[in-house]
């Protein structure tokens, strides 16, 4: 019943809620017998173990859902070339006026959007059968609207020398996104599996857990970057994709080797 395409969101408020409330009872009586085995496994199980486990449980559910969700990925991926394209991101003062009424737009949108989001996931509004339903839909709405306000509001804060300042260390974490989406697993695994606190830590100190991993990350990318083109990873990405190997590592200029 949950998916991310727009599509299958919205086809359930075609169905009529006596038949919603069965399909629910139904979801749920199958579901409430396997939280106590997902709970066991998360908790108990070796990772490996594990792993093999959401392999065969998961799976299905999320190639099920691919069709679905490809489409707004893919239309994420084109407003995003088209940006380029048109040079958005190269030439900000040529589209100043755009980006102000982007930004308006989804500020306008997207305030409403998640008041309304919040009001159904406390249940201050109820829909009934249509409840769950309602917040899956509403999540999607809000959760592309506030994508484009976060982007248009980066893109006008950074005209300005302060906000350049001190947004640049992001700068570095994003050239190497993929490098450091992969050692944020590795690190956690090593924490959470290696040192045994999985289950064990607060929501507090995950929270600190996760800004001193990302501190560390930042320092990392700045350091790399200084003497490589790409972080290891981006440099494996490119070199298969373009068929051959790719330049890694900076040429140091001569003001620099004499210094």
């Amino acid at each position: 019943m949950v998916s991310g395409g727009s599509g299958s969101l919205s086809a359930p408020f075609l169905i009529p809620a006596s038949k919603m409330e069965t399909i629910y009872t139904e979801i749920d009586e199958t579901e409430s017998g396997k939280l106590a085995e997902y709970v066991e496994m998360y908790e108990n199980a070796p990772y490996l173990e594990l792993v093999a486990y959401r392999l065969q449980t998961e799976i299905g559910m999320v190639l099920a859902n691919i069709p679905f969700t490809i489409i707004t990925v893919l239309a994420m991926f084109l407003f995003g070339l088209y940006a380029g394209k048109i040079g958005v991101f190269r030439a900000v003062s040529d589209h100043l006026r755009m980006l102000k009424k982007v930004w308006w737009i989804t500020l306008l949108l997207g305030l409403p959007l998640v008041a309304l989001l919040a009001s159904f996931k406390t249940g201050a509004i109820d829909t009934g059968a249509y409840q769950q339903n309602t917040i899956f839909l509403l999540t999607s709405l809000s959760g592309v609207v506030l994508c484009f306000f976060y982007m248009s509001s980066l893109v006008l804060l950074l005209r300005r020398s302060f906000w350049q300042r001190l947004l640049r260390p992001l700068g570095y974490t994003g050239q190497m996104a993929l490098t450091n989406y992969l050692l944020q697993t590795f690190i956690s695994l090593g924490i959470f599996l290696g040192l045994n606190y999985y289950g064990k830590v607060s929501l507090a100190a995950g929270t600190l857990i996760c800004l001193a991993i990302y501190a560390a990350q930042t320092l990392f990318s700045y350091i790399w970057l200084r003497s490589f083109h790409f972080g290891p990873f981006e440099w494996l990405w490119r070199t298969m994709t373009y068929g051959y190997v790719q330049p890694m590592k900076k040429e140091v200029k001569a003001s620099e080797a004499n210094e």
